[in-house]
């Protein structure tokens, strides 16, 4: 009898021990990639969770009670490519909401290796796309929270200030890229704009942190070169965002603090009879509590919130209405020191107040039509309103520098929208017709700004067209047809895409690409004169092997030839191009030239990359270039954002345990990058000492260069999953040997000689996560 009250004994405690033990749901929908068909009865597995299960009439699945951990899950379904989505974390505070997109694939190889993946959205194309999830975002030491921070880990990005999130593309200006929210084109969604800039002004493509939250946005692609023909106005590349929907169950909650921001978020369905969910995200900046720790922001107080919402209702017959948007204000102010005596540099003799308001506002409607076609229309309006006002503490300084640069005060709007019908053919092709239209409009609000420069429009009127599929079991095409119409300046260009992978074997892949392609200068570029869009042909060759689902080893060599790019003369000799100057020196009294600057930007990288997998990661990869421009009558010179190479590494390890009460999870993870030093212009001292500012000698090109830059960074991590709550405690360190990296070169007028001012230094930043 002893022996039955044991066993009851032991049941009971063993129960009482699952019952603490955390666990989470895990489920989602499995969708036809192009016209998101629900498949019913393709098979899911939770690779160590040990059951699978099937999609149902509406394409969902469902895994209860999974405990807390990292997993893989595969999905497999009769004539598609099966695929692993990698680096799943489950977590006991927050339900695992998937959707995927499986491939059509009649004709597959005899023996077919799945693929891992980190997205379960299907892109168009592999050619130069860098995925990167919001985990990821979390996970990789010192990026903010961003994804353009995290994008500097890959071949081929380069970060072109520690300040900003500016990305300069295989050698490219950062003005080159473009800003893609949910299919449709956005301005600038980035906090204090100027950010990391030698002028202090603004700019098209970078802040210092971005306005979207990583509550609330989902997996982004960056393209980087020879693009699809559903992306256009951009040379360089295309940062493609995408929000998640709320929760449509349940209500959950997050919280989370730290030295750089307070965040909280909130997600449900609307009501318990709807599929409609709801998610919004309020940040609020404690950038000012680093300062007070001792970080040097170059004595500037910085402040910054934002409000951001995603709202989806689903239709009928598989159709969603998506309501989303962002607010921002930010603002970057430093005090001029008052007492002569305590001036250390010529800054210390301005007061700068600089503002920046930034708004998204967008709606976006699937909706299939038939058994393989998809129907989608979105609408977008962006607007931008920056201030910058600089006070000289000496009037006679006041009075002797240009108004242009003490002053900025530009309002810029976007109306963004983009409709496509996309058709599935029976044997695995797909056709894609679109139309885009961008409405840009930028106001100088400056008093005695001339008429040309007050006021600009832009109107891009975009019909497209793709074309793809296999060729045959191993061949499979994309084929492209870009024309966009700049209606105030230019006719209608014809820009062909296409790209070609052949599939050598199961673990190897060949693939090259071409496009044409063209973008507008930034407006500030137009005080000069009216602009036409500078154009590139781009061209990539590659090679992948993946020995392993969750490893692979890439070679991409790549090769962009620019053309028709604005060249602006300088009083008093030399001349700039759009090609390297993210700002106009219109206070230079220069005009623009007939004649066009080209550019040649070539090179290859070489990456290797192993997803988490048992509780271990890393990266690695070189990138060697080189970027040229060529000014018109003039031999080839040698660009600013000419770096010649660029090496990152990351990595890291995680370690589990159980206890009676909670699952924790210790993370170690550190990053490197080692590249070239970007290059600028030499200094003219006495045309500086005259002028009371920095001024460049353009006639003798960008022969200056900074030295190597080198940073490493380092995160660390614990995280608790209790049954009805999880929390992560972490700690950043930016630039963990701080390392004095150049930022710029300039004319100290008070100090009277050359001086550098350098990126940031060591920066610790502590968060505390909790999500219930």
């Amino acid at each position: 009898m002893r022996y039955v009250y044991l066993l009851v004994l032991l049941l009971g405690t063993f129960s009482l021990f699952s019952q603490s033990s955390p666990t989470q749901t895990v489920r989602g929908k499995v969708l036809e990639a192009g016209t998101n068909a629900p498949l019913t009865g393709a098979a899911v597995e939770l690779i160590g969770f040990g059951s699978g299960t099937v999609t149902d009439d509406r394409g969902q699945f469902l895994f209860p009670e999974v405990p807390v951990g990292r997993y893989e899950l595969r999905v497999t379904f009769l004539g598609y490519a099966p695929f692993i989505l990698a680096e799943v974390l489950v977590e006991s505070g927050k339900e695992v909401v998937l959707e995927l997109q499986l491939k059509p694939k009649p004709q597959a190889l005899d023996a077919v290796e799945v693929t891992a993946s980190r997205s379960g959205m299907q892109v168009v194309q592999p050619l130069g796309v860098k995925t990167m999830t919001i985990e990821q975002v979390r996970r990789f030491p010192a990026t903010f929270y961003d994804p353009a921070r995290l994008a500097s880990s890959y071949a081929g990005v380069v970060n072109t200030n520690d300040q900003a999130n500016g990305m300069s593309i295989r050698g490219h200006s950062p003005d080159h890229m473009a800003w893609q929210l949910e299919g449709i084109q956005i301005l600038n969604p980035n906090h204090t704009p100027n950010a990391g800039t030698f002028s202090d002004r603004t700019t098209m493509n970078s802040g210092g942190v971005n306005a979207l939250s990583a509550q609330l946005l989902s997996t982004s692609h960056l393209y980087t070169g020879a693009f699809p023909a559903a992306y256009g106005n951009a040379l360089s590349g295309v940062m493609d965002m995408r929000l998640r929907a709320g929760n449509n169950q349940q209500q959950e909650f997050t919280l989370q603090a730290g030295l750089i921001g307070l965040d909280v978020a909130a997600e449900g369905p609307f009501s318990k009879n709807s599929e409609a969910s709801y998610l919004v995200n309020y940040r609020y900046s404690t950038v000012g509590l680093l300062t007070q720790a001792g970080v040097n922001f170059g004595e500037e107080a910085i402040n910054f919130q934002d409000l951001s919402f995603n709202l989806v209702f689903p239709g009928q017959k598989g159709g969603k209405l998506t309501l989303f948007g962002v607010g921002g204000l930010s603002s970057n102010l430093f005090e001029g020191q008052a007492d002569p005596e305590l001036r250390e540099s010529d800054k210390d003799l301005f007061s700068i107040d600089f503002r920046s308001n930034m708004g998204i506002l967008g709606a976006t409607h699937e909706q299939p039509v038939g058994e393989r076609g998809l129907w989608f229309t979105g609408l977008g309006v962006s607007a931008v309103d920056q201030e910058r006002y600089s006070e000289a503490l000496i009037p006679d300084l006041q009075e002797a520098l240009p108004e242009a640069l003490l002053e900025d005060d530009d309002r810029l709007r976007l109306i963004s929208g983009h409709t496509y019908y996309r058709h599935n053919f029976i044997r695995g092709h797909q056709a894609q017709f679109g139309l885009q239209v961008r409405a840009f409009d930028h106001l100088d609000q400056l008093e005695g700004a001339s008429p040309d420069a007050a006021t600009q429009n832009e109107t891009i009127l975009t019909p497209y067209f793709t074309l793809s599929g296999p060729l045959s079991g191993r061949v499979s095409y994309q084929l492209g047809l870009h024309l966009p119409a700049y209606l105030e300046s230019s006719p209608i260009y014809v820009e062909p895409r296409a790209s070609l992978s052949y599939q050598l074997a199961p673990q190897h892949q060949l693939y090259a690409g071409y496009g044409l392609h063209s973008q507008m200068s930034s407006p500030y570029f137009r005080a000069f004169g009216a602009l036409s869009p500078t154009r590139s042909h781009q061209g990539a060759l590659g090679y992948q092997w993946q020995p392993q689902p969750a490893l692979s080893v890439k070679v991409e060599a790549f090769y962009h030839h620019l053309f028709n790019a604005p060249v602006f003369d300088v009083a008093g000799g030399g001349a700039f191009t759009t090609l390297n100057e993210l700002n106009s020196w219109s206070w230079l009294d220069g005009s623009i030239r007939e004649e066009k600057a080209t550019g040649d930007n070539y090179g290859v990288e070489l990456s290797v990359e192993q997803l988490l997998t048992k509780g271990f990661y890393y990266l690695a990869n070189l990138t060697l270039y080189q970027a040229d421009f060529t000014l018109p009558g003039e031999a080839a010179q040698t660009g600013r954002y000419d770096g010649r190479y660029i090496f990152n590494a990351a990595g890291g390890k995680e370690w589990q345990k159980e206890t009676d009460k909670h699952i924790r999870t210790i993370g170690l993870n550190l990053r490197v990058n080692y590249l070239g030093g970007l290059r600028d212009l030499p200094i003219d001292v006495d045309a500086s000492e005259a002028a009371s500012y920095t001024r460049f000698d353009f006639s003798a090109g960008y022969t200056e260069q900074f030295p190597d830059f080198f940073r490493t960074d380092l995160r660390i991590y614990i995280k608790k999953s209790r049954k009805k709550y999880s929390s992560t405690l972490a700690l950043d360190i930016q630039n963990l040997t701080n390392q004095e990296n150049v930022a710029y070169t300039y004319y100290d007028i008070l100090q009277n000689e050359v001086l550098q001012r350098y990126q940031l230094s060591l920066i610790p930043i502590l968060t505390y996560r909790v999500e219930l």
